[in-house]
C-alpha cells in the first residue's frame, strides 16, 4: 500500500478521535500500536515514528487503558490517544 505521510498521518488522527467498534468511551479512544496496525494496515514501525512525532507536537498523550488480549484477559496497557482540543 502507497500512502504518504501526509495520508498516514491524517488516518491516525482520524483513528485516535474515534472509538473502536461500540460505544465510546476513554478507553475506546485509546489505541495501541498493533490496533493501529490492523486498522490502518501500515507498519508498525512507519506508526511509531509518526505517533512520535505527534507525541512532541502535543496532539497526541500516551495513556493506560483496559485492553482485551487474544486469549481474554483484560489488563492496562500503554495506550495512544488525541489530545482534544480546549474549544470543543
Amino acid at each position: 500500500m502507497g500512502v504518504t505521510q501526509t495520508e498516514l498521518m491524517l488516518e491516525l488522527q482520524k483513528a485516535l478521535q474515534h472509538g473502536e467498534h461500540g460505544p465510546v468511551t476513554e478507553d475506546s479512544k485509546a489505541r495501541t500500536v498493533l490496533e493501529l496496525v490492523d486498522e490502518l494496515e501500515v507498519p508498525a514501525q512507519s506508526i511509531r515514528l509518526h505517533l512520535k512525532k505527534m507525541i512532541q507536537s502535543g496532539k497526541v498523550e500516551v495513556v493506560t487503558a483496559m485492553k482485551t488480549s487474544m486469549t481474554g484477559v483484560v489488563s492496562r496497557r500503554k495506550c495512544y490517544k488525541m489530545i482534544e482540543d480546549e474549544e470543543s
